[in-house]
Order: structure tokens, then sequence, then C-alpha cells
């Protein structure tokens, strides 16, 4: 239900966006417009394959969000250290990473890219951790 209304959302933003940008077209609004016809592409492409497969792509940033969220609660229920031993080392390659790049270890562009790629994914996987212990 939540993808169906995401792909609604995205729809109906996607409108309202086509008339302002036909006026005026901005970076901010094409941008924007663009991002929205991603999101409604990805949440009409695991709603399709649901219904011909019964399963999801996990394309969509709501269901990575989902799967990452149900994995690491299965973790914490069935192995508790396990699940704490990720916790710091979620936290300690978010402190190393975030070193390297403030001492500007990297060889090239790309490379300092990944390493913020990653200290994204690690502050997203120790904020849901975090959630998680909360519960």
């Amino acid at each position: 239900m939540v993808l169906y209304n995401e792909r609604s959302y995205a729809w109906e933003r996607m409108m309202e966006l086509d008339a302002i940008i036909d006026d005026n077209p901005t970076l901010d609004n094409v941008s924007q417009m663009v991002k929205d016809d991603i999101r409604n592409h990805l949440a009409f492409l695991e709603l399709n394959n649901y219904s011909l497969h019964k399963r999801f792509l996990y394309k969509h940033p709501i269901l990575q969000e989902y799967k990452l969220s149900n994995e690491l609660d299965a973790l914490r229920k069935a192995n508790p250290e396990r699940f704490m031993n990720e916790l710091i080392n979620a936290d300690k390659n978010i402190i190393r990473y975030s070193s390297l790049i403030k001492h500007k270890k990297y060889k090239s562009e790309e490379e300092k890219l990944q390493w913020d790629r990653h200290i994204v994914d690690f502050t997203e996987k120790l904020s849901i951790m975090k959630k998680l212990i909360a519960q």
C-alpha cells in the first residue's frame, strides 16, 4: 500500500511541477521532476514484479530501508552479540571513513565519493540499529 501511495504522490508532484516548469524551468524544479519520475518508475517496477512473481525487487528506497530493518531486527533477535558487533563496526566505520576524508587520504575524486557513500550507508544502518534497540 505504501508503494502505491508513493507512486500516486510522485505522479501528483510531477503534474504540479509540470505546470511550473512550462512557465519557469529552474534547475531545482527540473531535478525534482527527474527524482519524482525515478521514484515513480521504481514503485511501478516493484508493484509490477510483486503482482507477477509475488516478491519485491528491493530497488525502491522505501523497500531497501524496510529490508535492511527486517534483516537487522532478525539478527538482533537471533544473535544479539553479533548485532552489537555490527553496531560497533558501523560506528567505527563512520569514524574511519570520515577521518580518511578529513585528512585527504583518497587517491581520486571517485574514491572520495565512494567513501562518502559508505558514510551515508553506515549512518543509515546505525540509525536503524539504534531505533531497533530503543523499541
